[in-house]
């Protein structure tokens, strides 16, 4: 997720708690989580800045299609950040 954050105490104390349960449910774990990236090629958009790994494709949807139906989203989306990305990809593993 990159977006713009406008209240981080209200996203620290109402989303962020809320967020871990349902996560770990999905078998979920943050890896990244940052205010202020160093843009080291390009410009990233947005002050808040989130990496998430799921074991699979299914697990990471199953993971949004129940956030989509909690009161989390609503939060996240209509009253701690302004505009942002959520972004599903696919992991890439380089041949050695």
């Amino acid at each position: 997720m990159h977006g713009q954050v406008n209240d981080f105490e209200r996203y620290l104390d109402d989303y962020v708690p809320g967020v871990g349960p349902p996560l770990h449910n999905h078998r979920g774990r943050s890896l990244v989580g940052a205010q202020e990236p160093v843009d080291a090629d390009g410009t990233l958009a947005g002050n808040c800045h989130v990496l998430i790994e799921f074991p699979s494709m299914d697990a990471a949807k199953s993971r949004y299609n129940d956030l989509e139906n909690s009161p989390l989203l609503d939060l996240r989306v209509k009253e701690v950040i302004d505009g942002g990305t959520l972004t599903i990809l696919q992991g890439f593993v380089p041949p050695s």
